[in-house]
């Protein structure tokens, strides 16, 4: 099973109905800005690696 992801996300409030922000992805620390909610959700989407994907033991195939 793959670990679900886990984000901080950071809301600035530029005007009274904008917004921008940060999203943080707690796992690789990395930063994804976003300036409207279509970048937020796209920020919030991300896939995991293919490299997160669990790897069969041999000891567990038999």
């Amino acid at each position: 099973m793959v670990p679900q992801p886990t984000f901080i996300v950071r809301l600035y409030r530029q005007a009274q109905h904008e917004m921008t922000g940060v999203v943080e992805d707690v796992r690789s620390g990395r930063h994804t800005p976003f300036a409207n909610a279509e970048e937020l959700w796209r920020a919030l989407s991300v896939r995991p690696p293919r490299s997160a994907k669990r790897k069969i033991n041999l000891s567990e195939a038999e």
